[in-house]
Order: structure tokens, then sequence, then C-alpha cells
């Protein structure tokens, strides 16, 4: 059985939405869970059980500045799209104020125990009385 695309819901239940390697688009009508909630977290994760213990970490996208209103009224589509490539793209709108977030993401990179590279960049602080720690291959530029 193939794993499955989903969300985490409020209750930590994993909700699938896509089966991965089968390429298709859905779209989910998500609610706020609190009155005048201004913004929503929506986790997405892969696995193949109804717990998001046992699945694997995707991505998150966060919708931040929707129309304050009570619990369950807002509505935020969710899009999700699986291609031919396992290429998963999300995307979340508040159909009120039309704040929104987009993400995409290979699924063929996270699969596997890959280790994480070190970033690529550096943080050199604008204010040089900030300390930022010890770091002894840091290099002043």
């Amino acid at each position: 059985m193939a794993a499955s695309i989903g969300i985490k819901l409020d209750d930590s239940k994993f909700f699938p939405v896509l089966e991965e390697d089968s390429p298709a688009s859905k779209v989910l009508e998500l609610t706020t869970v609190r009155d005048d909630q201004t913004s929503v977290q929506i986790n997405l994760f892969r696995g193949d059980e109804d717990t998001v213990a046992a699945a694997s970490y995707v991505g998150t996208l966060i919708i931040e500045d929707i129309t304050a209103r009570a619990a369950g009224e807002a509505t935020i589509e969710l899009t999700l799209t699986l291609d031919g490539n396992n290429e998963l793209s999300a995307e979340a709108v508040d159909l009120d104020s039309g704040s929104r977030q987009a993400l995409s993401v290979s699924l063929e990179t996270l699969g596997g125990d890959e280790m994480f590279s070190l970033p690529d960049f550096d943080l050199t602080p604008i204010d040089d009385s900030l300390n930022l720690g010890a770091d002894p291959e840091r290099r002043n530029v």
C-alpha cells in the first residue's frame, strides 16, 4: 500500500488527501477551530496510518491576517496537487481576506535517511555589539 499525503487535524489525527505516486489534485475547505482566530497553520505529512506520530513531516503552510470570525465560519481553501514526478504543490487561501501561502516539495528528496547538510548561509549581525555565540569558523567580512 502506498503512503498518503495528508494534513494534521486539530485532534492530531492524520487526514489522508492524496495517494503518493498517483498524480492527482484535490481541494479541501478548512475552517478555524477558535473564535476570532486570525491565523492558521496547516501541517502536511506523508504516512500510511491514521496518526501523525507514525507519519513523516512534509511541510507547513501558515496563513496570517485571516478575517476574524466565529470558530468554523472562516473558510480556508487548501489545494494539494501531486504530479507524475512525485512533486507536491500546496496552496492555502483565506477566501475572505485573500491571504495565501504556497509551497512545493519533491517527495523523492524527502525519502530515505539522508542527512541534511549545513546551510549555505551565515548570520552576520548588523549591530556588532550583538553576540551570536561562539563559532570558531566565523569570519568577519
